[in-house]
């Protein structure tokens, strides 16, 4: 889900977030997370495109300690965020997980049995 943020900030830009009102060290934490992880998923492929070298294969798992690390900059830096906007966002969070599960649940109750 983090990495889900990370990859809108490099894709949406840091205007998208300023709409949420995060504060900028929360916009750096999501920028970092969404380089950091797409940089992680170029060096994966390439690794795997190059039947694993070690150099690329070492390079990849340094790159997991960054993503990682920015993830944490990211958790630490939302303790500073609005408690009114972490509502907003559970409130959203909540009603998409609700939308999908309801989504299954009508789709899992259409499908005929077989015996």
């Amino acid at each position: 889900a983090l990495a889900g943020l990370g990859g809108g900030m490099v894709v949406g830009g840091p205007a998208a977030v300023r709409r949420v009102l995060v504060t900028p060290q929360t916009q750096k934490g999501l920028m970092a997370v969404g380089v950091a992880a797409t940089a992680q998923m170029s060096l994966g492929i390439a690794t795997l495109l190059t039947y694993v070298p070690i150099g690329l294969a070492a390079a990849h798992q340094v790159g997991s300690i960054v993503v990682f690390t920015s993830g944490l900059y990211v958790v630490h830096s939302l303790r500073y965020v609005r408690p009114a906007v972490l509502r907003a966002a559970a409130k959203q969070l909540t009603k998409s997980t609700t939308t999908t599960a309801t989504s299954a649940a009508t789709r899992t109750a259409t499908k005929p049995v077989s015996v």
